[in-house]
């Protein structure tokens, strides 16, 4: 198999290895080689990528008392730091509650409510 400039190849655990390219990703079962010059072979393997069943509460927002801490981290404003007190602050029963955490004043509120929600609201 050979990859063009656009595509990459990482080799995991158990010879699997994952093909990031700009058609998508395609996974893949490597051989292993008798030695470390032989060529390893590659062929498609039957077994589909893990999809995520965690579904948001409305596409393209992110529910406060769901979002991980890396949804949250994705805030413009809003490290590590500041998600860890949004987790600790829960539950909130709108979206303006966030305000109560420790440096989400205004200026970042006003940044980031467009992309929140509570429970679908």
């Amino acid at each position: 198999m050979k990859l063009t400039g656009k595509q990459r190849l990482g080799v995991g655990a158990a010879g699997t290895a994952v093909i990031l390219g700009a058609a998508g990703v395609g996974v893949w079962q490597t051989s292993s080689p008798a030695s470390a010059d032989a060529p390893v072979a590659v062929t498609p393997s039957a077994q589909p990528l893990a999809a995520s069943t965690k579904s948001p509460a409305k596409p393209g927002k992110i529910d406060l008392n769901t979002a991980t801490q890396a949804e949250l981290e994705s805030l413009a404003g809003i490290g590590p730091v500041k998600a860890k007190a949004v987790i600790s602050g829960r539950p909130y029963a709108k979206v303006s509650d966030v305000q109560r955490v420790s440096g989400i004043g205004a200026k970042t509120f006003a940044k980031i409510a467009p992309q929140l929600t509570v429970g679908g609201e």
